[in-house]
């Protein structure tokens, strides 16, 4: 059920991403801003290498989702990872060695479904040394008390298009 939403609203994002010109309902300015509120303060715990402030701020239940492809091969590989624990141990293989990182999110869509819903279209760039890499990615989030953890992430570890 989870994939299936994640699925339909990934599609529903990249749908409202090509209607240029046209502000979707509830693309609004005050939802964008919250999503590079959020996301400002999700690159800033990435720079820092904090695995733990990232885990946290997802729900207990919460799915990582990468996807990408093999060099020399046909399709795009999969791979999950779901619960605070598991995203953890993710962050920290992704942050060994000494090099430094600077992050940040490109908002390009933000919507509020809910009052309490927020789906997030969006590229990650990162720099490493004198390399910049940018993948799409899409978040979904949801409203708790005054927190809005990541309930779902999906990065698409190709480049993006120019």
């Amino acid at each position: 059920m989870n994939r299936l939403m994640t699925t339909l609203l990934a599609s529903s994002l990249l749908l409202f991403a090509t209607a240029r010109g046209q502000e979707p309902a509830g693309s609004d300015e005050s939802a964008i801003q919250l999503a590079k509120q959020l996301t400002q303060k999700g690159a800033a715990a990435f720079d820092a290498k904090d695995e733990r402030a990232l885990a946290s701020s997802y729900t207990e239940d919460a799915e990582v989702v990468l996807m990408g492809k093999e060099s020399g091969k046909d399709g795009y590989t999969v791979k999950v990872y779901k619960g605070r624990d598991e995203i953890e141990k993710l962050y920290q293989d992704l942050f060994k060695g000494d090099q430094e990182i600077q992050s940040r999110n490109l908002v390009e869509l933000a919507h509020l479904i809910q009052p309490d819903l927020l789906v997030i279209y969006g590229t990650f760039e990162i720099r490493k040394g004198a390399e910049t890499s940018r993948f799409p990615f899409f978040q979904v989030r949801v409203k708790r008390g005054d927190e809005w953890p990541t309930s779902s992430l999906r990065v698409f570890l190709v480049p993006s298009r120019p």
